[in-house]
């Protein structure tokens, strides 16, 4: 169910992205993955290069071929991180804070995404560790009540908290890949949650710890 067929986006063809480590492509990576949606699904391609951007969505069809690296932006603002409302099964964010940071890559409500490497996703976490935050500090890679979804041959590098985070969802199939992030980042864990069904881990390299999660409040 993996529907990679149709458009192709590369955002470094939009107005004003460019891979050059500081350039802001936030709109370019809306509006790639905005048009792969309206097509009915295709591929937002990220070139080499380290291209910089606040959160963004990934729909139903979708493939993000990462080539080069995607990289958080270091900027706390509702703009490139909107607040989302916490998870319903707990009601705030882990540290009591009223709403939660927009992930860096979220998928939600969807079914057939892919996430491709051999490139990073780095969410330059410490920008957020030792900050005082006034919501939850975005996660890297959420997939929220999604099913057949893939993530194979990317690095998910440095993210401000839970690395990857698969909640409420279904048919998740991790493999050939890696999760890094330094041994004193604060909570960088996979995250997994008793109200998805397991996900298939298969030869990857987690660097961090994996939380599965059972017992605790629905996070």
């Amino acid at each position: 169910m993996y529907c990679a067929d149709g458009l192709v986006v590369d955002v470094s063809t939009l107005s004003g992205c460019h891979g050059d480590g500081s350039t802001d492509c936030t709109t370019a990576f809306r509006t790639a993955t905005a048009e792969v949606a309206t097509a009915g699904g295709g591929t937002v391609l990220v070139p080499p290069g380290r291209f910089v951007t606040g959160g963004f969505n990934l729909s139903s069809g979708t493939t993000l071929e990462v080539q080069g690296s995607v990289v958080g932006v270091m900027d706390a603002s509702e703009f490139h991180y909107p607040p989302i409302a916490p998870l319903p099964s707990y009601g705030t964010g882990r540290e009591g804070e009223p709403a939660r940071y927009h992930p860096l890559v979220m998928c939600a409500d969807a079914a057939g995404v892919r996430v491709t490497g051999p490139g990073v996703i780095d969410g330059q976490g410490a920008f957020w560790w030792n900050r005082k935050n006034e919501n939850e500090r975005p996660h890297l890679l959420e997939l929220y009540n999604c099913s057949s979804v893939e993530v194979t041959g990317v690095t998910l590098r440095n993210s401000a908290t839970w690395t990857l985070h698969p909640v409420y969802s279904s048919a998740i199939h991790i493999h050939h890949m890696s999760i890094d992030a330094p041994a004193n980042s604060p909570n960088t864990d996979v995250r997994m949650r008793p109200q998805s069904r397991m996900p298939f881990f298969q030869q990857s390299y987690l660097l961090l710890c994996v939380d599965m999660g059972f017992g605790a409040a629905g996070y």
